[in-house]
């Protein structure tokens, strides 16, 4: 994974600079992104056609990946530009 953290709302600053520079689909851009505070998820984005699949992996929080598909690099900067993504939230449980 990446050296360093990105905070969601700078995803989208991020994947302007970055996407570009995926040529293939055997060539992933992995980020470490602070959802929350102090919760960590790992990005993985591939190259898809002209398109880009996005798997979030959250499974220190929950049990599968969430997998997104975008058209293309610009739909993707959207959906975070926008603040589409909304992080899951768990309640805390007592014993």
């Amino acid at each position: 994974m990446s050296d360093s953290i990105v905070q969601l709302s700078n995803v989208f600053g991020v994947l302007k600079e970055k996407l570009p520079t995926i040529e293939n689909e055997f060539d992933p851009l992995e980020l470490e992104v602070e959802e929350r505070d102090g919760i960590v998820v790992d990005y993985i984005i591939n190259k898809a056609g002209e398109g880009y699949v996005l798997v979030i992996d959250d499974r220190d929080l929950t049990p599968e990946l969430i997998t997104l598909e975008f058209e293309s690099g610009d739909a993707m900067v959207a959906y975070f530009e926008g603040g589409k993504r909304k992080p899951m939230v768990l309640d805390s449980v007592e014993n």
